[in-house]
């Protein structure tokens, strides 16, 4: 007993978090209750009503790059540098905690820094969690459970006038048989397409250059020449009907439920153009 008591005496005692790992937890715990509990609010549309911007400003695409003007007496890595650093600048913009000149612009009252306060928060910690790869936004915690989906599909104009419709992933051909195994990710950034303002500009125009890498010729060797966005509707079955036949006819779906071109990028000149900002539904 004596040789146990000895021995028990001279364990160390447990040690605490370090203040470093406590910081992290807190500030996990945070971003993870603010994240889920966010989805309630439509921090999206106030984002656009105050003009906030919710996202840096993305690195130049290739098309870009070369499209920079450069002098013979001048690299050209110069001004891919200086393009560098603008992104850089625009980072260190974002994280500053106080409303841009634009949303104070459209802050009249303690309701729309609430509004600002709320979104800006938001689309910092989606920031943060696109670099990790850790989504927090659960749709689980909605207010109640959704009647219809918006799904984005793009028309592909070639140059010889031939079109043709592209459908995502996560927009099956037949509602009543598909599967997402190993798509989540894409299924991510698929789903950031929709109409908006400048909060979207971004996920759209990403959208459309992924488009024109992989559809860059039609079947008769035509250039790629306009890439257009719209949306349809998928109404979900509502209760006590045929699931089956409800969602058989919402493959198409109705024609009634596409609607207009929201969105439109010109593949020559790397350069889009808002058509439409919303829809009524």
């Amino acid at each position: 007993m004596s040789s146990d008591a000895a021995q028990s005496s001279t364990l160390p005692y447990p040690t605490r978090f370090s203040w470093a790992m406590r910081l992290f937890l807190g500030l996990f715990l945070f971003n993870m209750l603010f994240r889920s509990f966010s989805v309630l609010y439509p921090w999206q549309d106030w984002a656009d009503e105050l003009d906030l911007t919710t996202m840096p400003r993305r690195l130049p695409t290739r098309a870009e790059l070369a499209a920079l003007p450069w002098r013979a007496d001048t690299p050209q890595s110069n001004s891919i540098r200086g393009e560098l650093r603008r992104t850089l600048d625009s980072l260190g913009d974002f994280v500053k905690p106080w409303p841009e000149a634009s949303a104070r612009q459209r802050i009249h009252s303690w309701a729309d820094g609430g509004k600002w306060a709320l979104a800006w928060t938001s689309t910092r910690l989606g920031f943060l969690e696109g670099l990790v790869g850790v989504n927090q936004e659960w749709p689980m915690f909605s207010p109640s459970v959704s009647r219809y989906k918006l799904i984005p599909r793009a028309r592909l104009v070639y140059a010889d006038g031939s079109e043709q419709i592209v459908r995502g992933k996560c927009d099956p051909a037949d509602l009543t048989c598909y599967s997402h195994w190993w798509e989540e990710k894409i299924l991510d950034y698929e789903l950031k397409v929709a109409p908006g303002g400048e909060s979207k500009a971004e996920d759209n125009f990403g959208y459309c250059n992924v488009l024109q890498h992989r559809y860059p010729h039609n079947d008769q060797g035509a250039k790629l020449k306009t890439i257009y966005l719209f949306i349809v509707r998928i109404e979900h079955p509502p209760p006590g009907v045929d699931a089956r036949a409800w969602l058989t006819v919402q493959s198409g779906p109705p024609p009634q439920q596409i609607y207009p071109d929201f969105y439109e990028f010109d593949v020559a000149q790397g350069r889009s153009r808002i058509l439409q900002r919303s829809y009524d539904k």
